[in-house]
This record gives structure tokens, sequence and C-alpha cells, in this order.
């Protein structure tokens, strides 16, 4: 607050607090000599005033007595946007008192229109009349209120004026005509005449801005130590951005740069690389490329997957190119560092495109890789080899939309190529057969591969990665097949030479055509090392590797011989192919068991006659038949083998040979009370042991009991019927029971049983868990 003195003016008053009488005479006693003032107090009171017009909340409202007209408008919530903010009126007793100009407060801090209200005031805000807009590059672009402005210039300053980046040379004035119709006119700021054109009501000006592009200028981006924009001088190169390998990143890549020069009208854009290297170490290298304006200089990363980087510049290239025109861009796939596409440049190779993908990856086949070009607007597939051994391939020249398909060495090398093969087919058409050709065989990776023109026998057989260490490497078999006459297929076959040495023959520079297959057959009698076991009572037990034709007493001797300990007839001798086909056996015969035991519950035939502890029985047999290991056992006569008076046994591998210690024992197994074995002794005859063993049980079949010996001969009854009370001879006939004998008593299965449909199977199970208790009885298990 202020007190107006009529001598002195006006005093600022402290806020009003118990000290302000003795502040006031303190200043007027210093400030007015021989003046003494009485200061007396009172409450301000408060008004009422009328806000009117276009106002947020029109109405009656009670003010402070020292409030101005802005504080009024403050208290209804301001004027509205149809309110004009040029010609708010002070109506008292019916007569406009004063005006307020909004934009002198708002534009230039004017408060002297700002008159003090008084009781029964009217402030009235009515409608906007004329409006201008004015937008595009000034200061405070918006709708502006016409009072007494008249031209361009005029508008601009209420507008703040042009920003620097406005563009003089170049505004519209947009305006609606009185036939009601919009036109535009353009004005030049920078002359008076555009300046001082005139404006009315509706008129939009509009202020263009300077163009954000900049000119002269190149660009750096990447792995550089500084990236951004540099002033382009005339005859700029390279080697004037980038001095030093000091400008650059450590992960900058040195070998491959890239220049896109921006094209001019009607032209499309394009691309040169550089090597880094090179422009360093000689600033007189071809590599140090002359910049123009507007040039981007992208220095590439070795660690991160340079091909999305590039995206946007080969985006931009395919954008470019017409119906029928091949895109400026090569593509690299398989396995190289950095798979996609990169720009085209004219002359640019094979090595140049695998320096700009960092190069093969461990493991990639560098003696075959393949081009996928195409051409034309059907845009017809044409696949070519190429070795990246040979500097001829590393120079060969690509075109635009050419694809290098990098192949690897083992899994899934195939898959590229079968996919080419598959688009070759496709295109092919009855005049035009697809250029495909196959190799099978012993190479490294059999199947179709593109045929190339003039591509021969030995070109394919590269291409499919070798011949395997087994291949006959002498010769190999072309087979042809041709359509003849366009009504049947022909076949022929010939032994083509692979080798120098076969002149006889036609040479592995065969000229291969489509459908022609080329076989290489294995050396003969090649195969894989064969080893053979052999444990127990020899001298050097152990495995041993098989020559060709070697038998069993020829192994027999390469171990020592056998011991004085060794049980010769109780050999055990296993073949793997054997074991296999038992073990077939064994799970053909489950199968026929759940079946019959399936069907025997379906029909319900046998159902009242299995108890539950036969069904129990039956279901313990099956799941033991898949359990059981077998042994693929086959019987020899190995002391007659040894004497020389049986025939010898030729090895195979996987085989094992067994010799046991003699223990003096016989076994009894089967439907006795007791299974076990026994000393053997000179005169007991089957009936004792059974005996020994408890007796047969009363599921016992005794006129099926039977002796397997110890080399695994089984011996049954010359007749039937009981054997109770009949002598070893009466039995044997000539033949007397031996030392590591097993006896079996088979189990007696009724006529109608559902086992009588399984005995077979059930006698070929007992069979092998005999057969296992008599190697365990002679210690071969």
């Amino acid at each position: 607050f202020l007190l107006k003195n009529p001598v002195k003016g006006y005093f600022p008053l402290t806020p009003l607090n118990s000290y302000l009488k003795r502040s006031l005479n303190e200043r007027i006693a210093q400030q007015m000599i021989g003046v003494q003032a009485s200061i007396t107090m009172g409450k301000l009171r408060s008004i009422r005033v009328f806000i009117l017009g276009d106002v947020q909340q029109p109405g009656s409202y009670m003010v402070s007595a020292l409030s101005t007209m802005t504080n009024a408008l403050f208290v209804s919530g301001g004027i509205t946007k149809i309110g004009s903010l040029r010609n708010v009126q002070l109506k008292r007793r019916g007569e406009v008192v004063t005006t307020l100009d909004l934009y002198d407060l708002l534009l230039r801090g004017d408060t002297s229109q700002d008159t003090r209200v008084q009781p029964g005031d009217v402030i009235f805000v009515p409608t906007v009349q004329k409006m201008v807009g004015v937008s595009g590059a000034v200061y405070r672009p918006a709708l502006y209120e016409v009072k007494g402005e008249k031209s361009v210039q005029e508008l601009l300053q209420l507008a703040g004026g042009l920003l620097p980046t406005a563009y003089k040379l170049s505004s519209q004035i947009e305006r609606i005509g009185g036939n009601g119709k919009r036109s535009l006119q353009n004005i030049n700021l920078q002359k008076k005449l555009g300046l001082g054109q005139a404006v009315q009501a509706g008129d939009v000006i509009h202020v263009d801005a300077v163009l954000e592009r900049m000119e002269r200028v190149v660009h750096l981006k990447g792995e550089v130590q500084r990236p951004g924009a540099r002033q382009w001088s005339q005859g700029m190169r390279l080697s004037d951005l980038i001095e030093d390998e000091y400008n650059l990143l450590e992960a900058a890549d040195v070998q491959y740069c890239i220049v896109i020069h921006e094209p001019k009208m009607g032209e499309k854009t394009a691309v040169e690389s550089a090597n880094l290297a090179s422009v360093i170490r000689n600033t007189q290298s071809k590599e140090n490329i002359e910049l123009h304006p507007r040039d981007q200089i992208i220095i590439l990363p070795v660690h991160e997957d340079r091909a999305k980087i590039l995206d946007e510049v080969v985006d931009t290239i395919y954008s470019e190119s017409h119906f029928g025109e091949m895109a400026n861009v090569v593509k690299v796939t398989g396995h190289v560092r950095f798979e996609g596409g990169y720009p085209f440049e004219e002359g640019m190779d094979v090595k140049a495109l695998l320096s700009a993908s960092l190069g093969l990856l461990p493991g990639a086949d560098a003696n075959y890789a393949l081009i996928r070009r195409v051409s034309g607007i059907e845009r017809h597939i044409e696949v070519l080899p190429v070795s990246l051994k040979d500097e001829n391939g590393l120079q060969q020249r690509l075109k635009p939309e050419d694809e290098l398909i990098i192949l690897k060495h083992g899994e899934r090398r195939m898959e590229p190529v079968e996919i080419l093969v598959l688009e070759l087919k496709e295109q092919a058409t009855r005049e035009h057969n697809a250029p495909v050709v196959e190799v099978t065989g012993m190479v490294k990776f059999p199947g179709q591969y593109p045929l190339s023109p003039g591509m021969t026998v030995k070109e394919l057989l590269q291409a499919a990665g070798g011949m395997r260490e087994e291949a006959y490497s002498a010769s190999a078999e072309l087979i042809k097949r041709e359509v003849l006459d366009g009504g049947y297929r022909e076949t022929s076959h010939k032994v083509i030479a692979l080798s120098s040495k076969n002149s006889t023959l036609e040479s592995g520079s065969t000229e291969l055509h489509s459908f022609d297959l080329v076989h290489i057959r294995p050396i003969p009698l090649w195969q894989e090392s064969r080893v053979v076991t052999i444990e127990g009572e020899v001298t050097f037990p152990g495995s041993y590797v098989l020559s060709r034709s070697e038998t069993l007493t020829q192994l027999l001797e390469r171990a020592g011989g056998a011991t004085s300990e060794a049980f010769l007839e109780g050999a055990v001798f296993s073949r793997d192919a054997i074991r296999k086909r038992e073990k077939r056996q064994f799970l053909d015969a489950a199968d026929q068991m759940e079946r019959e035991l399936l069907s025997s519950a379906v029909s319900g035939a046998d159902e009242s006659k299995m108890e539950s502890g036969e069904l129990a029985a039956a279901k313990q047999l099956i799941q033991k038949l898949r359990d059981t290991e077998v042994l693929g056992r086959l019987s020899i006569p190995l002391q007659g083998i040894m004497q020389g008076v049986e025939a010898d046994v030729p090895l195979m591998g996987g085989d094992k040979l067994i010799l046991p210690r003699k223990t003096d024992t016989v076994t009894v197994v089967g439907e006795v009370f007791l299974p076990s074995s026994h000393m053997y002794r000179e005169g007991m005859n089957v009936d004792d042991y059974i005996q020994s063993s408890g007796g047969e049980t009363g599921k016992a079949d005794l006129d099926k009991v039977y002796v397997i010996k110890a080399n695994g001969i089984a011996i049954s009854p010359d007749g039937g019927g009981s054997l109770m009370g009949k002598t070893r001879e009466s039995w044997f006939g000539v033949q007397a029971l031996s030392s590591e004998d097993t006896i079996v008593v088979p189990l007696a299965v009724g006529e109608e049983s559902f086992w009588t449909k399984v005995s077979g199977i059930s006698e070929t199970l007992y069979q092998l868990s005999l057969t296992i208790a008599a190697l365990s009885s002679v210690g071969a298990l």
C-alpha cells in the first residue's frame, strides 16, 4: 500500500501492524520539517460492483474499496474466449467512464487505464469484433484482436516479432474474400511493401521458417570420438575428417566404412565403401574418397550387428528401385559374422562383401559357397558356386541383389542348399529342365545340388564336402537320366575315373547335365574295427580287434590259450546278431501272450478257470519277457574245435567267449520243491537229483523232463512215459549224465487252459532261465 501526501507524494506503507503509526510519524518527521502528523487508522470497507458481458462468471461481487478493473475481472474468473480484451468498459451511472485495453497491460505493462472501481460500478466485457491470426516463426503465434492495427508489420509487433529462424522471403496471408472464397497472397517481409500490406478481419498471417537442412556440411556417424556435422569445403576427403586412429573409438572397424552420397534430383542414392586403415596410412590412397555436400560417413562397429545399422540405407535403396530393376543391394547369409543386406557398389566382389560382413565364422566351408542371382522381370534364379580359398573365387564380381550363401560343416548344412534346389525345381519348365544334380554314397554331404554351367563330377564332389575316408577314390558311377523325344525317360550307367591311373575310363572332368547322379562306392571290404571279447580262464582275457577271417582258435591263441582250470565243455559263446533276434522273439512272445490274455478275458471262456493267482502270474510272465536280457548264446563244441575234430568258428564283431572254471555240480531247476545245485556223484541218475531237490511238485510234467548239457545242448528222453524208476542208461542210451549238467522239470499245462495257448512262450522263458542257471552253476555268469 502507498500513502499519498500532497507535498511529498506517496509513502510506502509497511504491513499493517501495531508499529504502523510510529513508523509513519518517524518517516514524516524526517522528510517534512516543522510538520506534526496526527494519524488515525480504520478498517477498509467493501463495495459492490457488477461484472457483466463475456466473462466466465458474470454477476454482482463484493470487492475491496481499493480494487481496480483488473482486480474485479479476476474475481469473476476472467474473460471468455469470445470476450474482447481491448474494449473492457467501466460504466458509472449508465455512462462509460473509461475503457481498458488489456493488450497495453499484458504486452506493454501499462496500468494507466486500470481505473479504481467505486460502489455500483459496472464492468462490461463486449464480444470481440475483428480478429487476425499470426502463425509460424513468430514469438507469440496466436489469434489477435485488431483495434487500431492495419498492417502486417503492426500485427507482427503484437505477435512479439519474428523469430531468428523466420524466412522473410516466404510468408503468406490467407484471406476470405467478399465472395466467400479463400485466397492466399505471398508477401516478402524484407520489403516495406510486404510489411505495409493491409490486413482485415479473418486474415491469417503465416511466417515460414528457414529449412532445417544444412547444405554445406557432411555428417560423421558411428564409432568416432566426436560424431556430428562438419563444414564441407571444396575438395574435402575422408582424411580431412579422420586424420588418425585417435579420432576413432576402440570398437571401430577400420577395414570397412561407408560414405552415402545424397542423390540429386532424379538420381538414386549412391554408396561407396572405404578402408580407413589405408586412408590413415596413405592419404593418396584411392580409398580416400572425395566428399560432397550432405554426405553421410558411417564408421561401423566390430562387435555389433552392422546389418541392423545399415537397414535404413538398405531400405532406402530398395524403395528407389522400380519394377524390373535390381536394387543396388547385395546380401550375405549363412556362417558369417554379420548376415544381412549391404549397399552394392560397382565392381564389388565376393572378397569385399565378406570384408563388409567381418568374414567367416569358425566351421564355415571355404571350399564351396553359393551365389544366388536373380535376373529379369520374372526374377529368374541362377546359382553359381564359388571357392573362398581360390583367389579367382574371391574376385568373383557380384551383381545387384546377389546373395552370397556361406555353408558350414556339420548338421543343417544342407538346409540352404535344399531351399535353392526347391526354387530351381519350381521355375523349371518342359523346355528348361531344373539345373539340379545329385551325389550319393561315400561323400560327406550326399544330396541334390544346384547345377552350374560346365560343372564337372569333381566339382560336384567338392560341393558335397569331399569323399569320406572309406570312399573308393579310383572311380565313381555316373548315372544319366534323359527324357527322350518327350515321351519316356531312359537311365544309363557308366563308370568314370577319379584318378589318372584309370586311363581307360572317362575322366572325372566329365561335364554334368540335369538329372545326373554320381554314386561313390565304398572301398571293398572296408569296415570299422571289429572287436571281440574273451573272459574267464584264459591267459590274457580282454578285448581284441579282429583281422579278416579270424577264427575262434586263432583268438584263443592270441589270448595265450586256456588255463589248466578252464572248463572247455562249459564255454559260453554269444553273438550280437543272435542276441538281437532272441530279444525280438521275446518281445513278440510278450505281445502274443497279451493278446491271448485279452482274448480270454473278452470271450470269458477261460475266465472261470483262471484264478486270480494265475492271472497275476500271466501278467508277471509278460513283464518278465519284456525285461529279460537275452544272452544270444551259440552252442559250440569248444573242446572238439581245439582238438581239430570239429569245424572252427569264424568270428564276427561283438562276439564274446567266456571260459568258466569247472565246479563239479549238477543243477536242478523248474517244478521241484527246492531248485538248487548238487555235487556231482558218479552213479546218480536224473531221478536221484530230482529227489535231492525235494522231489517234483504237483504241477510238474515228468514226461517232458530234459537235461541241458554244459555246452548248451538240450537232451530229452527217447520215448514218452514217466522217468521215475528208469536208470540213466535206459534214458540216455550210450550217453551218461555229466558234471555241470542242468536238469529241467517243466510245468504241466492243462489241455484247455490259458497256459496251453502260451506253453511255447513259457517254455522259451524256462529255457532262458535254465540256461542262465546253468551258466551260473559253472561260474560263467
